[in-house]
């Protein structure tokens, strides 16, 4: 099973966020520092909660599901079959959740702006938005994969005209779409 890069980003922000407001409430005031990073880690789990009820409420959605049958195919009572190289994950849910880091680092940043952050906090905000364009160019990947394989995870057939040559109108007399010719005496 693919794991999806923008759910452990988001777990490992999310981490990231409660050890900062833990390790701040503990030094104690002020506690502008720990309200931030208790602010960013809702933000991020809010992200996350909301991608996953809206990807589970859209499973008619193509990209909300792995197949047409809706869930992933696997071994049966057995345990047997080849492991899934299919994400959990649909990329809807991923893009929110991207979209809900995004809206963090903005904040940190405008943040950091207003209170004259270090260098090294610029940098570590510069490098965090990398990992968020990284993952987004990641996503946009994998989307335009699955969108030239096919909803069955195989390759569209190309079909190929026959050898010789056909008619102008051709096509459009088979699927019924041109006018009926008229029958010569």
């Amino acid at each position: 099973m693919k794991q999806s890069g923008a759910f452990m980003e988001a777990s490992t922000q999310a981490r990231e966020a409660a050890l900062t407001a833990a390790e701040r409430l503990g030094a104690g005031p002020p506690l502008d520092g720990a309200i931030d990073a208790v602010t960013e880690l809702l933000e991020i789990l809010k992200g996350l909660a909301l991608a996953l009820d809206q990807a589970a409420e859209r499973k008619d959605d193509p990209f909300g599901s792995q197949d047409a049958e809706g869930g992933s195919q696997g071994g049966g009572a057995g345990g047997g079959g080849a492991p899934q190289d299919e994400s959990v994950i649909p990329p809807l849910a991923e893009l929110r959740v991207l979209r809900a880091l995004q809206k963090a680092v903005n904040e940190r940043t405008r943040r950091a702006g207003a209170t004259g952050a270090s260098e090294d906090a610029t940098r570590a905000l510069a490098a965090r938005q990398d990992g968020v364009a990284k993952l987004a160019e990641e996503l946009r990947a994998e989307v335009e994969q699955r969108m030239r394989e096919g909803p069955s995870g195989n390759a569209p057939v190309k079909i190929t005209p026959p050898d010789e040559p056909r008619e102008p109108g051709d096509d459009a007399e088979r699927n019924g779409s041109a006018p009926p010719k008229e029958s010569e005496p």
